[in-house]
């Protein structure tokens, strides 16, 4: 067993299918050495979208709720990244990290919010989940940053009334390969 794959049983979290797309787009694109995921919806193991998970987050709405939301929209962004990658140990470093909520006027707690999907990074890749960007590669080159980049944002409508649209980008850049062999980098 890998050791994201031990780490996301000991979290208790069981990976779902790849969600299939709901509109004109895939839900992962790998070019040369990058994985590029699109955003994922907050399905839940039952591969339905609760009601509490629905519609959009104002001055009122609970921190615990969308933080749960944004941790089932990165399980889904950890799905798409395994259908890509197979392996989820081949991911070297989580690059970047984003989301977008869907919020009435004001949601002043968004980062707080968006802390449910990058703690389960952290959890499920360790320094790797801390790292700036999706990166998959066995190198032992050293980083100067432990942490992925993230960004967080307010909007006033997203598609099919969810509440969170995040994004990952991880790199799977395999550095030991040979260098006539085409190496992966999955964002």
């Amino acid at each position: 067993m890998s050791l994201v794959a031990k780490r996301l049983e000991e979290l208790d979290v069981r990976l779902p299918h790849q969600a299939a797309p709901v509109a004109n787009y895939v839900g992962f694109t790998r070019v040369g050495a990058w994985l590029f995921i699109s955003g994922q919806l907050p399905f839940g193991p039952d591969g339905t979208i609760s009601p509490t998970h629905v519609g959009k987050l104002g001055p009122h709405s609970s921190i615990e709720l969308a933080s749960e939301a944004a941790r089932l929209c990165a399980i889904n962004l950890i799905a798409q990244a395994q259908a890509a990658v197979g392996d989820l140990d081949r991911i070297v470093q989580v690059v970047r990290l984003g989301g977008s909520f869907n919020v009435e006027t004001r949601f002043d707690d968004l980062s707080q919010a968006m802390n449910g999907a990058s703690d389960l990074m952290a959890a499920a890749f360790g320094e790797r989940g801390r790292l700036s960007a999706w990166h998959i590669s066995r190198s032992t080159r050293s980083s100067k940053s432990r942490r992925r980049s993230r960004s967080v944002m307010g909007a006033n409508t997203l598609a099919v009334a969810r509440p969170i649209d995040p994004r990952g980008l991880p790199d799977t850049l395999n550095r030991s390969r040979k260098r006539n062999e085409r190496s992966t980098r999955v964002t």
